[in-house]
């Protein structure tokens, strides 16, 4: 079924984007996905994994050998409060995986499983939604930006009171949001690129498919209220609002990453950046909730004033 998956968003990136002698498409590499990249976690934080799942300590980190296992060791700990470095481990492994095959479907059932115990761990007080999110700092790995973006995604959403099932769906879609960039050649153009959100939904298709709001989000996390956005340019209410939200979550965990070289931005100074740059493509009644939620120290979910 996998492969079937690869096969049909081949099809896909060929009718987006017509092979050229500049950008060569090889059918190889996208039925064979690229192997993830190495995940190291801090050897504290999984200490009491089953063995086989972790390598030896080496300077207080220790490589994960067995994703699978060490995820599904960490979703049985969902059920009680974890501490927020545990859960962004959990995550973490959770997704590797996710674009293989035939891996990838079960490693899609270990995301939904975590979205849903994520949700629990997070929507009992915006105190603990401030400290799972502290846990989970910005990074430059996608899956530690992924893990971000759902914590975001969970706390805007329960801001703006949305219902339980809503909030695991979009905890899913910002956990696969840019899966279906593994399908895409290293050299791919701007144009292809784009089209990423739609080949996320083709191969998760495959893998048992999403439900309708992490759909629609996953599809629309690029497009922008005011029309600038990709890959269809929808603009206003056609783009859906677990699409605005989850754009607004994710190119907020994206600009909080650190450089390459210095500091990160402080949460502050990204959104100051985004209001002034890019505010008109974004849903002003969001924007502002997310201020609220960033900058306010209770732990009741009243709406903002």
């Amino acid at each position: 079924m996998g492969a079937w998956v690869a096969w049909a968003a081949r099809g896909r990136i060929a009718a987006c984007c017509p092979r050229t002698t500049e950008t060569p498409l090889n059918a190889w590499s996208l039925l064979l996905a690229p192997p993830p990249a190495r995940l190291c976690l801090p050897a504290d934080v999984v200490a009491g994994a089953p063995a086989g799942a972790i390598g030896l300590p080496e300077g207080g980190r220790v490589e994960v050998l067995d994703a699978g296992a060490l995820a599904d060791w960490g979703l049985e700990r969902l059920g009680s409060p974890a501490a927020p470095a545990l859960l962004r481990a959990i995550g973490m492994a959770a997704m590797q995986g996710l674009h293989g095959a035939p891996e990838g479907a079960v490693a899609f059932g270990r995301v939904r499983r975590f979205a849903a115990g994520l949700v629990a761990q997070v929507v009992g007080d915006r105190q603990r939604f401030r400290e799972v999110l502290a846990g989970v700092p910005p990074e430059r790995d996608a899956r530690s930006r992924a893990v971000r973006t759902a914590v975001l995604a969970i706390g805007l959403g329960r801001q703006r009171g949305l219902a339980e099932a809503s909030l695991v769906q979009l905890a899913e879609a910002g956990l696969c949001l840019d899966i279906g960039q593994t399908l895409l050649p290293p050299d791919a153009p701007r144009e292809l690129r784009e089209r990423h959100p739609h080949l996320s939904v083709d191969l998760l298709a495959g893998h048992g498919g999403l439900g309708p709001v992490a759909r629609a989000a996953v599809a629309g996390h690029h497009e922008r209220v005011d029309g600038s956005g990709h890959p269809l340019g929808l603009a206003g209410d056609d783009v859906a609002l677990g699409a605005r939200l989850l754009g607004l979550c994710d190119r907020f965990a994206g600009l909080t990453q650190p450089p390459v070289v210095g500091p990160a931005r402080p949460a502050y100074a990204v959104l100051a950046t985004l209001r002034q740059h890019e505010g008109a493509g974004f849903d002003g009644r969001l924007f502002t909730e997310l201020e609220a939620l960033l900058a306010r120290r209770d732990a009741s979910w009243s709406p903002s004033p």
